[in-house]
């Protein structure tokens, strides 16, 4: 059995219609949870649409994650253009609590050490007092515990298996 611990991981920013079923398909995929609760297909299409019309950021989590992360929508996030934090609350003896944040303009994620209970990104003192923090970290640390931006549909998405917006009959 590999090694598994919760995650969690909250996307936002502005996703054309066109590519909501591609993203759809790879929460799916993913097995992403709602609330901790196992989404299936119809809840979390109603999830989709609900965060979005509200303006919240998505949030998703998963219990005893393989791997404790979700590598596959995190590439989806990067490849759409989508900012993401994940947490997850570390395997003792394997690898501590830690998060990862990316956003449109970063070359690379950025990995910190993180709370396991509630995922606020931390720092070793090391790195306060050896003056390892590359410049800028801490407003990094900031933005991606702070400010989560809403979840955007752009155009009308009819759901998995449905036409997604006007880009489609061109």
């Amino acid at each position: 059995m590999s090694d598994r611990c919760n995650v969690r991981i909250w996307i936002s920013g502005t996703l054309s219609a066109a590519k909501m079923t591609e993203f759809f398909e790879g929460l799916i995929a993913e097995d992403v949870h709602i609330d901790w609760e196992i989404a299936g297909e119809a809840k979390l299409v109603d999830y989709l649409r609900e965060q979005a019309d509200q303006k919240l950021p998505l949030v998703f989590d998963h219990y005893e994650k393989a791997g404790g992360q979700f590598e596959y929508i995190k590439g989806i996030c990067r490849e759409f253009g989508l900012t993401y934090y994940e947490c997850n609350e570390g395997y003792t003896g394997c690898w501590p609590a830690g998060g990862e944040f990316w956003k449109p303009g970063l070359d690379e994620p950025r990995y910190w050490l993180c709370d396991s209970e509630d995922g606020e990104p931390g720092l070793r003192i090391s790195e306060l007092t050896v003056g390892e923090l590359p410049v800028g970290e801490i407003a990094l640390m900031n933005e991606a515990w702070n400010a989560k931006p809403p979840f955007v549909i752009d155009g009308v998405w009819l759901g998995p298996g449905g036409a997604d917006d006007e880009d489609e009959e061109a």
